[in-house]
Parts: structure tokens; sequence; C-alpha cells
């Protein structure tokens, strides 16, 4: 369930982008991809209640998700409950007799009326600025795509177009699919929901429920002042665990330990680095000009960066600033260590820097690259009209055809602060590298503007500088990360049971870090990440060969992939394997939380008894050492209490509660509770009856989709052989 959480929250339902305009005739045939085409392995790699999972299918969506930034494993996890919950829809229809037939499919592509649109087919075939669907274009690619043989002629033997033209096709077919797959899951839902009445009744009740705030006050008695021994047995444990199935229904899992071997560069390696900057500082110092400094930070991939900065905006260390304040233009700085880089720094250059300027300038919109070529011709012939022409007026000229607000006041911008206001190119010529009357063309995301600075006001003495930087990250070499390797593998081969493992690690001072509840096909271990390495890991946990006690034959590595070397190597060690059903008290993550919640009951259970003889608020606050507190209009639907947070139970509690009457005690998530409302804020008048009801059907809807699909999953037969393939 945790992995499913994550692929959800990750994914949503995403769809391929197609990249081309077309579409097949399909108004009398299967749309199952595969169905008349070219090509098809029938590979087998899984079972959802006896409907087989191909892995043409399985390859097909996982290339739908090529291209964003997901692990391998996030999208084969996601690809596959993707397929799950199509097989079972489609089995759940099927069952009901529901279909779509080729009257509904062709106005799901075709139909003038934008309302029978499939949602799928505007999203991946119409304009994007109108999102239109062009019919015409529609039915053209309806007669190729579903013409095998018509579509290979288009090939004229050339076999790379040949797999072009058959992709298409097969993308064509996967989209027919889902935009039927759509279809079907909104009649099923559509008729769960028409089977729903929400009376008017409900809809008040719920309303004054939901709406209705309470006032009160209240103590709180925190868990952990309460220091009265609390013990919990395994057997009360294992009782809550069977009383909460859902709560507790579990994948298969497993528990590891694991040691991490940080690879961190020696002081060989920062000797290296330490020489090869100070050659690079050489050089640096012996450019004269502001072209020469360019083509060395070029070279060198370092930053010259046209900003001048003040001292307090330099993020080097704080002696570093100073004497590049206090140096001559052209001096060089390093190599020095920042931020585990060795950096060296140039001084370009110093000015003193305006607190505001006054600028102008002519826009012309440029929103692609033909606009954009008018625009820079006509802004061209404005400068030179301006720098040639004495009787010329810039005012007027803006007037004329700049094309935002400032043309009414000759295009003027007024006096401006550098704080962001205008965009870092506007900025950037206006306080650093603009001259004051001098006329440039720039680019931004609005157009082409035609700026002119006209006044500068310096307020107050502040000083910029100008600096170029290059540095090079201190990473270990390849012979310390070798040599780190061999350390790991010897470790493995002199510790190959948990025990010698943590036995070794007291000696070495390792430590040794647990995880547990890993859900097989996850991929993210808490101290290790979301990445291929704890993808890896996983898989040999679960892996059947895998016996509890056993230590991994080699090490797993770390990559940094920003730097591109090995940052770490894992070892690991099988502390447990749990089937799939109810989770087990063996998890010691399981084991902790439901004996936290049992302790919190017996606590809770024992503040009432103590409670009984107290009969006000202050009371039970001067017995337990607290505070007496105060919450405003708590509403039952949000249940955030004050400063505490959310507690729905308190919020319940107050909703039960008679004004002017002390409640009982409650135990919440913080800890134990007893309030005392002092006033009820009503719920507002219902203004739109039908509207209310839409919302409170949309809630219960929403309720009862998503416990359709559990009740189906969980009832289903799925087998996974994708492993075996």
């Amino acid at each position: 369930m945790a992995l499913l959480g994550t692929i959800r929250n990750r994914f949503g339902w995403m769809m391929m982008a197609l990249v081309f305009i077309g579409v097949a005739s399909f108004l009398f045939m299967d749309i199952s991809p595969g169905a008349n085409t070219a090509s098809g392995r029938a590979t087998t790699v899984g079972f959802v209640n006896d409907d087989k999972v191909s892995g043409e299918l399985v390859q097909q969506y996982t290339q739908e998700y090529q291209g964003g930034r997901y692990l391998t494993e996030e999208i084969q996890a996601q690809v596959w409950e993707r397929i799950i919950g199509e097989k079972l829809l489609t089995q759940k229809t099927m069952a009901a007799g529901m279909i779509v037939t080729p009257t509904e499919m062709g106005d799901l592509f075709l139909s003038p009326d934008p309302r029978l649109l499939s949602p799928v087919v505007v999203n991946r075939l119409g304009d994007p600025q109108t999102r239109q669907v062009n019919s015409e274009q529609v039915r053209q690619a309806i007669d190729m795509f579903h013409n095998t043989n018509a579509l290979l002629q288009q090939a004229n033997g050339d076999p790379q177009q040949k797999e072009t033209l058959l992709e298409q096709q097969r993308n064509w077919l996967a989209l027919e699919k889902s935009v039927k797959v759509r279809a079907l899951q909104d009649k099923y839902f559509k008729a769960l929901e028409s089977g729903m009445y929400t009376p008017a009744w409900m809809v008040e009740m719920e309303h004054k429920t939901q709406e209705t705030g309470y006032n009160f006050d209240y103590v709180r008695i925190p868990y952990t002042n309460i220091k009265a021994k609390v013990e919990v047995s395994d057997q009360e444990m294992k009782d809550y665990i069977a009383a909460h199935p859902r709560l507790y229904k579990r994948e298969a899992t497993a528990a590891i330990d694991y040691i991490v071997f940080d690879v961190k560069p020696t002081s060989e390696d920062s000797t290296i680095y330490f020489d090869e900057m100070a050659q690079y500082a050489k050089e640096f110092a012996a450019t004269k000009s502001m072209k020469e400094d360019s083509t060395f930070i070029q070279q060198y991939y370092g930053t010259f960066a046209p900003d001048f900065y003040t001292e307090s905006e330099m993020s080097e260390p704080k002696a570093i600033v100073d004497s590049v304040f206090a140096a001559e233009e052209g001096t060089v700085f390093g190599p020095y260590i920042n931020n585990q880089k060795y950096k060296v720094l140039k001084k370009i250059a110093e000015k003193r820097l305006p607190d505001s300027v006054k600028a102008r300038h002519i826009l012309i919109r440029a929103q692609n690259p033909e606009e954009g070529q008018a625009a820079r011709i006509l802004l061209d012939s404005l400068k030179n009209v301006l720098d040639t022409d004495p009787t010329a007026s810039f005012d007027s000229l803006a007037a004329q055809f700049s094309q935002d607000g400032s043309r009414d006041k000759g295009g003027d911008l007024g006096w401006k602060a550098k704080d962001g206001s205008f965009v870092p190119q506007f900025e950037e010529y206006m306080f650093y590298t603009g001259e004051k009357d001098s006329l440039r063309i720039l680019y931004t995301q609005f157009g082409l503007h035609l700026i002119q600075v006209t006044g500068y006001k310096y307020e107050t003495d502040k000083v910029g500088v100008r600096i170029a930087v290059i540095e090079k990250d201190i990473i270990p070499s390849e012979g310390t990360t070798e040599q780190k390797q061999r350390e790991v593998l010897e470790f493995i081969t002199n510790n190959r049971t948990i025990e010698d493992m943590k036995k070794a690690a007291k000696e070495m001072s390792l430590t040794i870090a647990p995880a547990t509840g890993l859900e097989e096909g996850g991929f993210e271990i808490i101290g290790l990440g979301k990445n291929s390495t704890a993808a890896d890991i996983i898989r040999w946990a679960h892996n059947p060969e895998t016996e509890n006690g056993e230590v991994t034959n080699r090490p797993y590595f770390m990559e940094n992939e920003q730097l591109n070397y090995t940052e770490k190597f894992v070892v690991t060690a099988l502390v447990s394997k749990l089937p799939k059903g109810l989770a087990s008290i063996d998890d010691p993550q399981v084991r902790g939380d439901v004996g936290n919640i049992l302790r919190n009951e017996k606590k809770t259970a024992m503040v009432k008894s103590e409670l009984a003889s107290l009969t006000s608020l202050d009371a039970i606050a001067g017995k337990y050492g607290i505070i007496k507190e105060s919450a405003a209009n708590v509403q039952y639907g949000s249940a955030n209490v004050g400063t505490v947070g959310v507690e729905p139970k308190v919020a319940a509690l107050a909703a039960a509660t008679e004004v002017g009457q002390m409640s009982g005690a409650v135990g919440g998530n913080e800890g134990v509770y007893v309030l005392q409302v002092t006033s009820r804020n009503e719920a507002p008048a219902i203004v739109n009856l039908k509207s209310s009801r839409d919302k409170v059907s949309r809630r219960i809807s929403q309720v009862i989709s998503t416990g359709v699909y559990d009740n189906m999953k969980d009832n289903a037969d799925i087998v996974d052989d994708r492993s075996k393939y």
C-alpha cells in the first residue's frame, strides 16, 4: 500500500503524447493493441483473473513514460498498476453488460459536438490553444492506420520508414484503447452514481455537521506527561491488527540492516586538485583584457556574471570577500576551499552602484521567430532615427509604436530600485552594463525592447564588484574509490552473517541502520533515498534464494549523478521477510506503531478514571501541571484545533458536547483532551440546495469509487511474472 501511494502521488493518470496529428478507422473493429498490426509479441508476463498480460503491452505502456524524471522501477510499478486497473475495469464492465459501441467510438473521436468528444482525444489531438479537434485530419488518419497493407506501401520498401509507420500505428491503437477504457470507466461510475440519491435532509445534516464551528476551552494532557508504566502484550497487538485489517493489509515485505561506507577524497586527492587550480590561477592572472578573461572562463567552464555584487551579496568566505573589495582590479585569489570546492576568483571590475535607475523603452511584442525578426528590424530603424536625427523624439516614437502601458507616458518606466520588479535582462542593463542616454535593444519573454537609461540616483555609498570564478569539486580519485571498494569487499568476505556484520561494525565504530516494511517492487529506502540502488537492494531482499541473516555477497554502489563518481558503498543483511497479508508485529515499525496506539489507549483509560472526581478544567490543569487553552471555530470538517493541529476526535467531542458543559476525556493524536464548549457558531443557511447536494454527492461518489476499485483489487487473482522475463 505504501508503494501504491508513492506511485499515485508521483504520476497520477498519465497518457502518451502522440507525435503525429492523425487517427485511424476503428468504427467496426476491435481496438486492442496489436489487432490488425504487422507486429506483436505474445509473451505472457502475468494474469489478472486469468486475463493474460502481454509483454508487448507492458513495453508499450513503459515507452509512454520515457523522458520524464522517473526511475525505471518507478515506471514499471506505475505501468503494472495501470494495467491491473484497466483489466479489472474491463472485466467489471463486461460482467455488467457495458460496451462502447462503434457509434459511441465515432462520437468520442469525430463528433462535431465538443461535449461528446473524449477528453483523451481533446488532450492528445486538440489544438493546444483552442482545444479544437480537426475532424478531417482525424478521418484521414482513420483510413490509414487500420489498413496495414496500405500503410506499408507508403514505406516503399524502406525498413526504417516501415518501422516508423508501424510504431505510429501501435501508438494510435494504444490511444484508441485509452479512449475506450476512459469511456467504460465513465459509464461504470456514472452508473454507480445514478444509483445514489442524496435527500434534502441528508444534505442539510451534512452541511450542518461540516460547517458548524465550536468555541471551547480545553486541557490537553500529553501522553508523555503520563508517567505510569503501561505494558502492551504481543497478543493485544495481534488482536488490534486483526480488528483493523484494512489498516494493516500489506504486500510482501522485507526488513534489512545496512552499513554505509562513505567514499571521501584523501589528502592526496585534494593536493592534486590544489596543484591543478594553482596553475589555473597563474594563467588567469596573466589575462589582461575583458576578452581574454571571458575566453579563459569559457575554456574552464567558469562563471562570468555581468552582475556587480555588494559585500553582503557575495557567497564566498568573509576573508576572501574582504580581500576582494580591498584589492585592485585584475587581482586573482585562490585556490581556496568553499563548499567542498577549490575556487579561483578574479576581480574584474569595481563600480559605485545606483540605488535607483530611471529608464524608458519601446516594446514590440513577439510570440514567434518571425514576429521577433520583424520587431528587431523595426527597433533597429527607430534606434537609427534617434541616433542620427536630432529632432527625433523618443517620447513620440514610444507613443506611436510601443505595445505596453508605458506608451502613454512616452515609454517612461519611472524610478526603479533593484528589487526584481523587472526581468533579469532589464535589471542587468539598467544597473550594471548600461550607460546613461545610450540606446540598446534587449530581448525578453515579453518581446523586444529599445531601452534607454535616463538617470541614476546615488543615495547610499554602495560599491559592487564584478568577479569571474572557476571551480572544481573535490571528489575522490579513481584510486581512492578502488581502495575503498577493496576494503568493503574484505569486510563482506569476513562477515557472512548478520551477527558477524554487527560484531564487526561495533569493533570498527560503523553505524548499522535498519529499514523495514520494504515492499516487493519498491525503490525507496529511508536513509538511502529513492533510486535504482535502493530498488536493487529490495529485489535482493525479496529474492527467494536470499535467506534470513544472510549478508549480501557484493557491495551496492551509490552514485553521485551530478558529479559522476561513486559516493558510497552499501552492505546489507536480510533481517526477515514477511508474506503478503496482515502486517505482523515481527516488523519493528508495525510493532512500534501498534504498541504506541495501545499504550495511548490505556493511558487514556487511566486518565478517565483519575478525572472522575474533578469537575472543572482548572482542577484538571492543576492536577497535571498543564495550562488551560482555548480554541475558536473548530469545525468537524477540518478538525483543526488551534496550534495543536488536526484532532478529529476532539472536533467530534465538541460537536457532541452541549454549550456550558464539560466533556468527558478523549484520547487524541497528541494527548488526552477534556473540553468545555463556550459557544457555537451555527452553520450558515444553505443558499443553493442543488449546489450543496452536488457537493455531498461528489464526496460520497469519491468514497464509493475508491472503495469499489480497492474491493475489485482485493478480490482479484493477480499473478506477476514479469521478473521471469
